[in-house]
């Protein structure tokens, strides 16, 4: 157990032999009339903050996949769409907030040690003060994904049509008989998939040819320094843009969803499913049939055991000048995707421990 926790005890007992004033502690249900010089306080409970990272990767096929091997020998291409998920990341930590079955008033006949006294415990997290009783923690589910629309631009640099010439007949009364005389007639064609797919395919076999004599200096006047480097990106990206016309594009969205968590402190091992993961779909509800469960599995490592002698509880920590309040153990915390363990971590948790007295003193 923390040595902070351990002196926090022996103080809590210490104060028990100071000498006393009257003070009187009521849990809040049986309250019926708040004294003098009074204060309302509440023991803290633990609450995980569950941060989940995901990522959708998305492949778009390009519009001229089919020829990637025809045209530029590229094989295995994407000839269809496909969607990813995948967890990439939980993080978890705490904030603690007031446990709704543990409220009090306090009150003594000396207002300036009650101050004292609440104060080093609300300072202490041993209690919560009303200023505290909840807070301030967002919990959230951001997309932060923001694709284009327009998957594919229009990176062409020829026209989509071109002048095509159609032969057709026409008889022709001529030398006293009728004769067949065929007439040219030019007309715009649109370009087949395949002829754009070679259209683009030569250029980019261009762009490499241009930037091979670039870097190798077979120009006359030849850009040097920053410039150099500026012009071979712009090659590089015109190139990129139309390689995925045949290899496809990828995007990759990102999302964040925050779940909050309260511990069960009646049970030793704790288990149960945050939401289910599916591969295809992403985040499914818990109570769905689709998707791997991903489970929280806490377990209380019994740190506080060789204290448990001093623990007390109902009317026993309210008799005197004794308030109750609480200390923390320690837990181990397991987040699983399936059997895959995705996140383990210990952090301390109110729940699992255990409620001593504290004192009056001046």
């Amino acid at each position: 157990m923390n040595r902070v926790y351990v002196y926090m005890i022996l103080f809590l007992f210490f104060t028990a032999c100071a000498v006393q004033r009257k003070g009187s502690v009521t849990h809040i249900k049986n309250l019926n009339d708040l004294e003098d010089n009074y204060a309302i306080y509440a023991l803290p409970r633990t609450v995980l903050n569950i941060a989940v990272e995901a990522t959708r990767t998305t492949v778009i096929p390009g519009p001229f996949h089919e020829y990637a091997g025809k045209y530029l020998s590229i094989r295995n291409v994407p000839d269809s769409e496909k969607i990813e998920w995948n967890i990439s990341g939980i993080k978890i930590d705490i904030h603690n907030e007031a446990d709704p079955d543990y409220y009090y008033s306090v009150s003594n006949n000396n207002a300036g040690s009650l101050d004292r006294v609440l104060a080093y415990l609300a300072g202490n997290n041993l209690i919560l003060s009303p200023d505290r009783f909840y807070s301030e923690y967002s919990f959230s589910e951001i997309d932060t994904s923001g694709r284009n629309k327009i998957l594919y631009k229009d990176v062409s640099v020829k026209r989509n049509f071109y002048f095509g010439s159609d032969t057709t007949y026409k008889r022709t009364f001529i030398d006293s008989a009728y004769v067949k005389v065929p007439v040219i007639k030019k007309q715009l064609v649109k370009k087949t998939m395949e002829e754009k797919a070679e259209e683009a395919a030569n250029y980019i076999i261009k762009i490499r040819k241009r930037r091979f004599k670039l870097v190798s200096g077979q120009y006359e006047q030849i850009p040097d320094g920053e410039a150099m480097a500026i012009a071979v990106e712009k090659l590089d990206n015109t190139e990129n843009e139309y390689l995925s016309l045949f290899t496809g594009k990828k995007y990759i969205d990102r999302y964040s969803k925050t779940i909050q968590y309260v511990p069960d402190g009646s049970r030793q091992v704790s288990k149960e499913i945050l939401f289910r993961f599916s591969g295809t779909e992403g985040f499914i509800d818990s109570k769905g049939a689709k998707g791997i469960p991903v489970i929280i599995e806490i377990e209380d490592l019994n740190r506080t055991v060789q204290l448990e002698d001093l623990s007390m509880s109902g009317q026993e920590l309210m008799t005197g000048n004794n308030m109750p309040v609480r200390l923390p153990d320690l837990a181990e915390i397991r987040i699983m995707e399936g059997t895959r363990v995705i996140n383990r971590t210990k952090l301390p948790v109110f729940q699992y421990g255990i409620t001593v007295p504290f004192s009056f003193k001046d």
